[in-house]
């Protein structure tokens, strides 16, 4: 990743109301498929708006949870995942189809993002599905499995970074239980995108500095206040020639 250019992405289409205010500042963006939030009318929505600000589009798959957001490990045989992601995929398609729009990349929500780098049945169902629906996609996970993961066919990985929340000194995102979970203040999330920028590092819960190496950052469209926060956060890092 170019260190003085900001590659921003954001999870939309999840009925948060930030949408509209984050897609300007973005590069990708990756849209609820319907099982954890989102529809076939958000989809289309945010499709146009991507393609109103040149914004390239992904596949936000999910556990079929919508109770839960997502955000919860389902007990969930292999088959039944895997028909559930066939059909989000699958819906995805015919809307950007439609609307002649390029589908860039995959990124799973939630628990499945996590699942799919930690559980190998997961990976497997997972890189089944994106292989009966796609010929050739980038799939995005996290960039703590770095040099950790491999395999993924001939997709090209991209790895991501959060502005936005907490990291712990293995590079695992801090569990949402916890309240330092987030980063709730625009110095914060301007300070965490700097030094990721800057250096490659980011500070860790236990006080130490990791490196950490990303293709891609991620802000999420349901993080309170998010839509205020990022401009102002972007602007203090216009100071430092980002």
């Amino acid at each position: 990743m170019d260190r003085m250019r900001l590659h921003l992405n954001a999870d939309l289409g999840e009925g948060t109301g930030n949408d509209v205010a984050l897609m300007p500042y973005l590069e990708l963006c990756n849209i609820a498929c319907g099982a954890h939030a989102g529809g076939p009318e958000e989809i289309e929505k945010i499709i146009r708006l991507a393609q109103q600000h040149k914004v390239k589009i992904g596949a936000h798959p999910s556990y079929p949870d919508r109770e839960q957001f997502g955000r919860k490990v389902m007990d969930i045989a292999p088959e039944a995942l895997l028909d559930s992601l066939n059909k989000q995929f699958k819906l995805f398609k015919s809307i950007a189809n439609k609307l002649g729009a390029e589908i860039h990349h995959v990124k799973a929500h939630g628990a499945l993002y996590h699942q799919v780098v930690s559980n190998a049945i997961v990976k497997n169902t997972y890189l089944h599905a994106i292989e009966n629906n796609f010929n050739d996609i980038k799939i995005v996970i996290p960039a703590s499995y770095y040099a950790k993961v491999s395999n993924f066919g001939y997709h090209t990985v991209l790895y991501e970074a959060f502005a936005d929340r907490q990291y712990m000194p293995d590079l695992e995102l801090m569990s949402r239980k916890n309240a330092a979970a987030v980063l709730t203040t625009t110095e914060d999330l301007a300070s965490q995108l700097h030094k990721m920028l800057d250096c490659g590092k980011v500070f860790t819960a236990d006080g130490s500095w990791q490196d950490i190496h990303f293709d891609t950052i991620c802000v999420h469209g349901d993080t309170n206040g998010i839509a205020e926060r990022l401009p102002r956060a972007i602007a203090l890092l216009k100071n430092h020639n980002y």
